[in-house]
């Protein structure tokens, strides 16, 4: 008999639908060049953006906040089904390397007519440092509905530089 696959310690779940092809947001989400635009909580910015999206494809940048510091979010990707759907495993990694937290984060893209369902999960898999893993934990939503609100800036800007309708 197979091992059970390990239970999450927590879970959010989030949709958005966004005035955009389904490419165009599939873009957004794995690019580098748009990553650095929206993936991190308000208060951030993101740089050293590495994405490689394809199983065990690599996932690297460094959210740093406007005080200075910041620490690395680490991963792998797990699947890809462009431009359907993407797995990434991935963690809070300080600067001298120590693995803080760790999640899965899985996006799912719903095309309808002219728009796109974002359907997000964020499983924490595991928390190595109680006080950066608490203060994560306790501030997953927030942090996720400030991300993804800068996802759909990202999404209009990409979309009006591309000259389609955000």
């Amino acid at each position: 008999m197979g091992e059970a696959a390990p239970k999450p310690i927590k879970t959010v779940r989030f949709t958005r639908t966004v005035k955009a092809p389904r490419q165009l947001v599939w873009d957004v989400w794995t690019k580098p060049e748009h990553l650095s635009q929206w993936y991190s909580p308000n208060g951030f910015t993101v740089e050293g953006v590495q994405s490689d999206p394809r199983p065990g494809g690599i996932f690297k940048l460094i959210m740093v906040p406007k005080g200075g510091g910041g620490f690395w979010s680490v991963g792998r990707y797990l699947e890809v089904d462009p431009p359907r759907r993407v797995v990434m495993r991935a963690g809070g990694e300080t600067s001298e390397g120590f693995m803080m937290f760790e999640v899965v984060n899985t996006a799912e893209f719903e095309e309808q007519g002219d728009s796109t369902i974002i359907h997000v999960t964020s499983d924490v898999m595991g928390v190595y440092d109680a006080a950066v893993g608490e203060m994560a934990m306790n501030g997953m939503e927030t942090g996720w509905k400030q991300t993804l609100d800068r996802l759909e800036a990202e999404i209009a800007r990409a979309a009006k530089k591309r000259g389609a309708k955000p």
